[in-house]
């Protein structure tokens, strides 16, 4: 295996470690939102939803500089080793887009929120 490909799939790995830390914040924000909802204070309820989408926008801003950063060294590699970074980086896509579903969900909840 080729040195730049393991150092490649180190970098991924650690930022897919970053991001999951990223999504858990934004989760637990949002898990937390829920304790104010009809509570008659609706501003930590709206905060905590706002936050959490914007964390939830972070993660998936970090996921498409991985994927750009990863599509950089592409030529450099051998075809062996585009195989194997390809089929890492269905990881990362696929993470981007759940995040992106979730981050609707997110809204639509912030709707929800300001339509009461």
């Amino acid at each position: 295996m080729n040195p730049e490909l393991v150092k490649l799939i180190a970098l991924s790995q650690r930022s897919l470690q970053n991001i999951s830390a990223y999504v858990s914040i934004s989760l637990a924000l949002l898990a937390y939102s829920r304790f104010y909802r009809g509570k008659g204070n609706a501003l930590y309820n709206v905060a905590f939803i706002v936050i959490s989408a914007a964390v939830l926008l972070l993660s998936i801003r970090l996921l498409h500089l991985l994927l750009n950063q990863l599509s950089m060294y592409k030529n450099k590699l051998s075809e062996e080793d585009l195989k194997v970074l390809d089929d890492f980086t269905l990881v990362p896509k696929t993470l981007m887009y759940i995040l992106y579903i979730v981050l609707v969900f997110s809204f639509y909840t912030l709707y929800r929120q300001f339509k009461q």
